[in-house]
């Protein structure tokens, strides 16, 4: 099973339900840890494919990331965490 990232109003509180949900095979996603919101872009970093993908902070659904950063020469192993500058 794919994990899911879903997106909720700033002010969100209670039982709200999500603005979109960004899940499918096209997403790349197995265990999203963390996600930073920068320009634009939902950066979330992933434990089980030991990358970070990055998204449209518009995306909704079962799509491609605008990008990935993945491979041995980046030395991410297992990201708990992502930031951006």
């Amino acid at each position: 099973m794919r994990r899911r990232v879903r997106v909720f109003p700033e002010a969100a509180s209670g039982s709200v339900s999500p603005l979109r949900t960004i899940a499918g095979p096209r997403t790349g996603l197995g265990d999203p840890s963390a996600i930073a919101l920068f320009g634009g872009e939902l950066d979330i970093s992933d434990i089980n494919t030991q990358s970070v993908r990055v998204f449209p902070s518009s995306a909704d659904g079962d799509v491609f990331p605008t990008r990935a950063i993945t491979g041995a020469t980046t030395n991410i192993g297992s990201p708990l965490g992502v930031s951006v500058f």
